[in-house]
């Protein structure tokens, strides 16, 4: 079975956080002193000020200061005594008080990774009182306001842009907020959305709450294949959690994007009520000593600097209800200033329709959980997972891949470290299948599934393993359904404690005690003749006391066995000749089957051994072993010293039943290879 799994990239939200961090952080923070510099004109002590009542422009005495320019409030590293922010504006165009009005304000930040320009059309700054000289304490930008990020060589921010239409600081918050458009772009991410807050945490040093109110786009562009369901053999750790084992750890951050989240790409989707970024680490890089940063250069990321062999993949991100970064031990503020709930999504439907999925992945689920260190990523609640692959029944021999759907309704775990996607709880995998013109459903289902995923893309198969397993409360389950026009023809069902699938090996597994059911009674008589215990006529059929039943997809063989009882097989024809049960014991069963012209699969030959006994009606005999050669309708048992044959209590060298013409005769067996199965 060649399962394709697409691959469902939630590293993107981190990409995201961490970009929106790192610009906010880099923006807007520092407890650094203020100072003036002077430019054109000597900017005067506050107390001097004063407005023209008429005018509104600043004066001292008559003296009218419309012609200060060019100031500059600049603010240095207390530790290193380098220049960290500019902050000025072209004109001063009115005073009132500690109220400035200003025309072209800019920012300029300076950072060991990367430059920021900030600029806008008009500026109101207050300064702060009995300070001299003045220094801006709360402000607002208006009217274009665009940052301009450009990193440093080496750096791992990507040069781009944010757009506003305003922003407003309030000191003694730390808050930073606009409730109007916000635009940001970059050669491999648009984001737009609404309503902006940001809050600083000064005594720790530390974003406090970063919330965007209304996500309407958000557009990547990634190389890097970050994956819940397949592992990447060239995948590496973040830059962030590799940094986080030399630099100082300041905070470990949740990015929330929430309320009806859908995230997708060409080959994926993913819906859920409300999703988790945890694990977010924001590490200290201020100690790091950088070039100089008026004189580096800048460096644009585009497309062309990425490696070849990685091509970049687009990804669309929409939510009800925005996204909101903030500390993992800051769980109050999420509810209450940025006002989104931490309760359970149980209200959200993963049965959704998505709309037309053009045969894509989808994933959906009520909450997902996904961790920025460990890659490992948690579906809370209630999950449903659809997915397109080879026909497992088929193998290779199928061109048209059939859907499967994987639901649990407690947890899916996506482990990268291990390759494997854990199902908890109440937990269904259907796979249908449409075959001259007859639907097969196949259900299998379980407490827990467990999905192991191939490591090498050199692998047959995206799955190497799948596990059921099953509880004493509730065993794994398999069942197989054909129906014809909404008419149920017949279906078999598989009971045990353990269920596996080897995809390597094309091996079926089922660890017993177990049970297997055929309920064929519906089905039309078969048009063409078929063998005396076919499952392609009327019938019901019973398999019970197994230890262990594994059915190989290469060979075509079933083999059933238990090393201290008798495996019992019962089967049950529908027919006019009024047959009742026939039933096999036996130690040891090996069934090879063969296709037919019509795709259905018929029993070829038997072979029973480690002591056998055979009823048929009023026919018993026991033996050694049993061989049934379907293509004759002949069975042959044969005896040993420990266990010779019996036919209903007569003593045989050996036996043929002919089950045409139900007549039994004594024979001589010379060999053992006389009734061995045919390979």
């Amino acid at each position: 079975m060649d399962l394709q799994w697409r691959k469902v990239r939630l590293g993107l939200f981190t990409l995201a956080v961490l970009i929106g961090l790192y610009i906010f952080y880099s923006l807007f923070t520092s407890s650094s002193r203020i100072s003036v510099t002077k430019s054109q004109s000597e900017i005067l002590p506050d107390d001097s000020l004063e407005a023209d009542s008429e005018t509104g422009v600043a004066k001292v005495g008559e003296l009218g200061l419309g012609t200060l320019e060019m100031a500059k409030f600049t603010t240095l590293n207390p530790k290193t005594k380098q220049l960290e922010r500019e902050f000025g504006f072209a004109k001063l165009l009115h005073q009132q008080g500690q109220q400035w009005e200003i025309d072209k304000p800019y920012m300029n930040i300076y950072r060991p990774d990367l430059k920021c320009y900030v600029t806008a059309d008009k500026g109101f700054i207050v300064l702060e009182s009995g300070v001299s000289p003045p220094s801006p304490k709360d402000a607002t930008l208006s009217g274009n306001v665009v940052a301009h990020i450009i990193p440093e060589p080496g750096s791992d921010v990507e040069e781009c842009f944010i757009y506003l239409d305003d922003l407003i600081f309030v000191s003694n918050k730390s808050e930073f907020s606009t409730e109007g458009p916000i635009r940001f772009v970059s050669a491999s991410a648009q984001v737009a959305g609404r309503g902006l807050r940001l809050i600083y945490d000064d005594s720790r040093e530390r974003l406090a709450l970063l919330r965007i109110q209304k996500i309407e786009d958000m557009r990547f562009k990634l190389a890097r294949h970050y994956s819940l369901t397949k592992p990447d053999e060239e995948f590496q750790p973040s830059v962030q959690a590799s940094a986080a084992k030399t630099e100082k750890p300041i905070a470990s951050y949740k990015l929330i994007i929430d309320d009806n989240v859908l995230i997708e790409t060409k080959d994926e989707v993913i819906a859920a009520g409300r999703i988790n970024i945890n694990d977010i680490i924001w590490s200290d890089r201020g100690s790091k000593k950088s070039s100089d940063s008026k004189t580096s250069s800048a460096r644009s990321v585009s497309t062309e600097d990425r490696p070849a062999s990685r091509q970049l993949m687009e990804i669309t991100v929409k939510c009800d209800n925005g996204i909101v970064v903030a500390p993992d031990d800051s769980l109050d503020i999420i509810q209450t200033v940025a006002k989104v709930s931490l309760e359970p999504k149980k209200g959200f439907d993963v049965n959704k329709p998505l709309g037309d999925n053009q045969g894509r992945t989808v994933f959906v689920a009520e909450v997902i959980d996904y961790s920025a260190q460990t890659t490992e990523a948690v579906a809370r609640g209630l999950s449903n997972l659809k997915f397109y692959v080879k026909d497992m029944i088929e193998g290779d021999s199928s061109p048209t891949p059939v859907p499967v759907t994987l639901t649990s309704k407690t947890k899916t775990v996506f482990s990268p470290k291990n390759n494997k996607i854990v199902f908890e709880g109440d937990c269904f995998c259907v796979m249908n299948r449409m075959q001259n013109g007859i639907n097969e459903q196949y259900t299998l289902s379980a407490p827990k599934l467990i999905v192991d995923l191939a490591q090498t893309k050199g692998s047959k198969a995206d799955i190497s393993y799948m596990t059921a397993i099953g509880s004493s409360a509730s065993l794994a389950r398999l069942a197989s359904v054909r129906q014809d026009n909404q008419n149920l023809l017949g279906g078999i069902e598989l009971k045990c404690p353990r269920f596996e699938y080897d995809a390597l090996k094309q091996l079926f597994i089922a660890t017993g005690p177990g049970v297997v059911k055929a309920d064929n009674s519906n089905i039309p008589q078969p048009k063409k003749r078929v063998g005396r215990f076919s499952l392609q006529k009327p019938c019901y059929a019973l398999v019970r006391n197994f230890q262990k039943l594994e059915y190989n997809l290469n060979t075509e063989q079933i083999i059933a066995y238990n090393d201290s009882e008798r495996v019992l097989i019962d089967y049950f024809p529908i027919d006019e000749t009024g047959r009742q049960q026939v039933s096999v014991a036996a130690g040891r069963i090996e069934a090879d089957l063969v296709q037919t012209d019509s795709g259905q699969r018929r029993l070829w030959a038997l072979l029973a051994t480690n002591g056998i006994s055979f009823r048929d009606h009023d026919k018993l005999f026991e033996a050694s072993t049993l061989f049934y050669d379907d293509r004759n309708s002949i069975i042959t048992a044969r005896g040993d010293e420990s266990m010779p044959v019996y036919f209903n209590g007569a003593m045989f060298d050996g036996l043929e039943y002919d089950l045409a013409s139900e007549q039994v005769k004594n024979v001589k067996i010379t060999g053992p290879g006389y009734i061995q199965v045919p390979r």
